[in-house]
């Protein structure tokens, strides 16, 4: 027993013996943390104000009767109108399609009326001229004197005054006859029919009654407020001569999307400027004019612009991910020639070419790519050389 107790022993103190005897697992090897560095892409940028607006019709018409009366059919479709031409937005009338007929009866009446006058005058001016020529031979032949051809002439005046009154009231006739049509006065997308057959409408230039409303399509303006500092950094560049302006009657470019878009896919002239800034709100008025082809545009849309401040400048850009937000700061980590981080703080503009403008940096700056997650201003980095590239590059690759 004691020997075997011996053995196991033995065994324990070589197991032991064996287990000391291997080496530790070499230590983690640590080092500069390695990030991705670039220079700078220079490159000449065109700084665009952002605008926010609103499109707005270049003509808008409420469609009023001239006349008044009952009206005896409606000849268009809410919203649209089978003569026309369709768009995104329906069917668009044209200048002249008809919309709403007023009962002509009583028109037609007093146009016969007034057709049956101008045949009486006519036939009682014939009558004074048939008098008149007598009676002008009678005084050639000494039988009368001028004292009584007068009257004779008078009387043919005022035959001819009558049947030239007579005449005017056949021309308002017709017009009010023609009136009982009521067309569209412009071409453009039509609203609903505000009454239908049998209603009594009163005609007049300004209190008639409303039948529907028709906006133009084309062109579409887009009306822009723009607050006083830009109007003035504007007006800046204007007197430098490093700006055109649409009130010296030069060509303003201006771009923008609708809700939904990406880019700016819509091209326009800004062809107004209001002359005088809105006291309550600071901003300046202006119009653009867009040709509206594709009809994307209606009525009413809001959207967002883009105008040209000055022209194009060499401007530093890096990738947008590069820039990160501190304290309220925008900051760029880039690596010096010691291989530190520094932390340089720039000032962001737009985006261009994919990359965003930035102030602060020079063209021969390494600024972090990649990595910059992992290190802070004053840590020591393994740099590796890598390229900024516009969207354009990365699209050849």
């Amino acid at each position: 027993m004691n020997f075997i107790r011996f053995l196991c022993g033995l065994g324990v103190c070589t197991a032991l013996a064996l287990g000391c005897s291997k080496s530790a697992p070499p230590a983690a090897q640590s080092g500069p943390p390695v990030v991705t560095v670039a220079l700078p892409k220079v490159a000449k940028v065109t700084r665009y104000a952002d605008l926010t607006g609103q499109t707005d019709a270049a003509q808008t018409v409420q469609v009023r009767p001239r006349v008044s009366g009952f009206i005896t059919r409606v000849d268009m479709i809410d919203g649209q109108n089978v003569i026309g031409e369709i768009t995104l937005w329906g069917m668009v009338i044209r200048e002249g399609t008809l919309l709403f007929e007023i009962d002509p009866v009583t028109y037609d009446a007093d146009l016969k009326q007034a057709q049956a006058q101008v045949s009486q005058m006519d036939a009682k001016l014939k009558l004074a001229e048939a008098n008149r020529v007598a009676e002008k031979e009678l005084v050639d032949k000494g039988a009368s004197t001028q004292l009584k051809y007068a009257p004779f002439v008078a009387e043919v005046e005022v035959a001819q005054a009558n049947l030239n009154a007579a005449k005017q009231s056949v021309i308002k006739a017709e017009q009010n006859l023609g009136w009982t049509h009521v067309t569209a006065p412009i071409s453009g997308k039509v609203d609903r029919a505000y009454l239908t057959a049998g209603n009594v409408v009163t005609g007049g230039m300004s209190q008639g009654t409303v039948l529907t409303t028709i906006v133009s399509l084309r062109p579409m303006y887009v009306y822009f407020d723009v607050d006083d500092q830009t109007v003035l950094a504007y007006k800046k560049l204007v007197r430098e001569k490093k700006a055109v302006s649409a009130e010296n009657g030069e060509t303003v470019p201006v771009n923008v999307q609708l809700k939904g878009e990406t880019g700016y896919p819509h091209p326009g002239l800004i062809d107004f400027v209001s002359n005088r800034l809105n006291p309550s709100t600071g901003s300046l008025q202006i119009r653009a004019t867009f040709p509206n082809e594709d009809d994307a545009m209606a009525p009413g849309l809001f959207v967002k612009g883009q105008v040209p401040i000055g022209e194009p400048q060499e401007s530093i850009l890096i990738p947008d991910e590069a820039v990160i937000a501190d304290q309220g700061q925008k900051v760029v980590y880039i690596v010096n020639e010691k291989n530190v981080v520094e932390a340089r703080v720039v000032q962001a503009g737009p985006m261009a070419y994919g990359l965003r403008v930035v102030e602060g940096l020079a063209a021969t700056d390494r600024v972090i790519i990649k990595g910059f997650q992992r290190v802070r201003p004053g840590v020591e980095v393994t740099p590796e050389t890598g390229t900024i590239k516009t969207e354009d590059e990365k699209k050849t690759l």
